[in-house]
């Protein structure tokens, strides 16, 4: 934090909290703008005859203060008639420095000021520099020097620091404090190099219709009567974008404010007393610790409630900064949500590890009552096989007692292709094999929902009949899918619908899929690509008074794997 890390990221997102709220009733623009650039009829700048007769018409509206944002240099002939203008009424002039900063001094250095012309000084009430300090990091004016060092080691005041020395009735003498610039019984507090931050508001802006603004154009003439501004501050300054005088603010990253507005800006600061300073480092650790802690602990709970939580932190967090910046404090917006962001990220990874962890101790705990595959497909379901409604797949392996008996060696090795590719197929459906049922080459599995079971079936056939099985006659099996609801206990399934499969299963020839009538109503429209559904009738079932309806899944024969060659 202290190494400026993302220094112009945390500027540019502190920017949000403009503007804020509260403008001095008092303070006026009179701009300089396209309207009294045509009302003049002559270019900028005008001559200081012009000037004088403009300004003198705003004192003679009752001005309170003016400030004039302009500077009288070099000399003219006419500097006599603007003198006696501004000797009229209570007016600032401006001037100017080329600043620079020098270390270990508590001000900005001004050198090669600019100053106005010795009878339009002596004329003025008080003389401010006009200077501001866009920020290095992206050209935005978010502060202005409150005062400045001088050629000649005087601190020379802004003008807005002039202006509120002259509505105190204070002598514009500059006290430096540890915390700020004094001018009479005044402190304006300042950071490093008597930066004061500028509190933009809503109100100041270019526009009549906030009541802050009003055209030069309207003090040209005595064409019309003048408007009252009895009471008010006014500053007067350049207004139209092609005079040059714009500078990037928070409130006006894309066109720029007048250089005008940033002095009325700063002043309305001074007179609200609306001063902006940043949370101290301290408090914005705490936040830090705090938020992060906080993302850490919900995030171990289910992912989208955690999602929801880590936005709920950042929102509150931001809400409690713009509840803030009305009072003057201006959080960090940056360190202390990234740590909401980076603790979630962080949470996420170390429940993982937990998970992984938690699925590893239940994966050895399960492999001691079911077999491998199983196990690995209970821990991927979080332990949980389908309950309720459940589609059922038997197979067996068709004449296996005599290849065993001819073949024992080449069926050894055949049997681990047929686990093996069961087991993919099944799992590729979305499916669990629970446990062998009957003889150790029969297997049983179960699914969700029945198009499930039967594309597991289907694929089951089609690669059956393309493996290049190591025995003298290819491996087959038949296969049964029935729909119904069985009870599920210690991890295995009992009840009527369970049995009927296992009969159904023994009507089956090599290579077929027999499915129930219940099965064939939940297939019927949406079977796998490349396979039909065949009516074969009605069915008596060993052990089981219900007959059932008997239906195939036929694989078409143009959508059967081609066989593979052993070699």
């Amino acid at each position: 934090m202290q190494g400026g890390v993302f220094t112009g990221f945390r500027l540019r997102a502190t920017d949000a909290y403009f503007p804020s709220q509260g403008t001095d009733p008092r303070i006026l623009v009179v701009g300089i703008d396209r309207l009294a650039l045509e009302a003049a009829g002559t270019p900028w700048p005008w001559p200081r005859e012009v000037q004088a007769a403009m300004l003198g018409r705003v004192l003679e509206a009752g001005a309170q203060l003016v400030v004039v944002d302009v500077l009288y240099s070099p000399a003219t002939p006419s500097d006599g008639r603007l003198a006696e203008a501004l000797g009229s009424g209570d007016v600032v002039v401006a001037q100017a420095g080329e600043l620079s900063g020098a270390k270990g001094r508590p001000l900005l250095q001004a050198g090669a000021v600019t100053r106005p012309v010795p009878v339009v000084a002596a004329a003025a009430s008080g003389i401010g520099h006009a200077n501001v300090t866009p920020d290095a990091a992206d050209g935005i004016v978010r502060s202005l020097p409150v005062a400045v060092e001088g050629p000649d080691g005087e601190f020379l005041p802004s003008l807005a620091l002039a202006a509120i020395a002259r509505l105190d009735d204070s002598p514009p003498t500059v006290t430096l404090r540890p915390n700020g610039v004094q001018v009479g019984d005044r402190l304006v507090p300042a950071r490093e190099s008597g930066l004061l931050e500028i509190n933009y508001t809503e109100a100041l802006v270019p526009d009549p219709k906030r009541g802050h603004y009003l055209s030069a154009a309207q003090f040209l003439t005595d064409a019309e009567p003048l408007p009252s501004l009895e009471g008010r501050i006014v500053l007067v300054g350049l207004a139209d974008p092609t005079l040059g005088d714009q500078h990037l603010t928070p409130t006006s990253k894309d066109r720029g404010t007048p250089g005008v507005f940033v002095h009325a800006n700063a002043l309305n600061t001074m007179l609200t007393r609306n001063y902006l300073s940043p949370a101290s480092q301290t408090e914005t650790l705490a936040w830090i610790f705090v938020l992060a802690l906080a993302a850490a602990a919900v995030v171990r709970s289910r992912l989208l409630v955690a999602a929801v939580a880590a936005v709920v932190l950042t929102s509150a967090y931001v809400f409690v900064g713009f509840v803030r910046f009305d009072r003057g404090q201006v959080m960090d917006l940056v360190y202390p949500v990234l740590a909401v962001g980076l603790a979630w990220i962080a949470g996420l990874g170390l429940s993982y590890q937990d998970e992984v962890r938690q699925r590893r101790r239940l994966s050895t705990v399960l492999t001691q009552y079911v077999p491998a595959s199983v196990a690995r497909q209970l821990v991927g379901r979080g332990g949980q096989l389908p309950e309720g409604t459940v589609t059922f797949l038997f197979t067996d392996v068709v004449g296996s007692t005599r290849a065993w008996e001819a073949w024992p060696q080449a069926m050894s090795q055949a049997m681990q292709t047929h686990d093996a590719l069961i087991e993919e197929s099944v799992e590729t459906a979305g499916g669990a094999l629970v446990r062998p049922r009957g003889e150790g080459d029969s297997r049983f599995g179960v699914f969700v929902r029945p198009s499930d079971g039967a594309c597991a079936a289907t694929e089951i056939i089609r690669r059956m009949e393309a493996e290049p099985w190591p025995t003298p006659e290819p491996m087959r099996v038949r296969i049964a899918v029935h729909v119904g609801e069985a009870q599920l206990r210690e991890g295995d399934y009992y009840g009527s619908p369970v049995n009927r499969c296992a009969r159904i299963r023994s009507l089956a020839g090599p290579g077929q899929i027999l499915v129930s009538e219940s099965t064939a109503d939940a297939v019927r429209e949406d079977l796998p690509e490349g396979v039909e559904l065949r009516d074969i009738g009605i069915r008596t079932l060993k052990d089981i008074t219900d007959p059932e309806h008997i239906f195939e899944l036929a694989v078409l024969s143009r959508h059967r794997l081609p066989a593979r060659d052993m070699q």
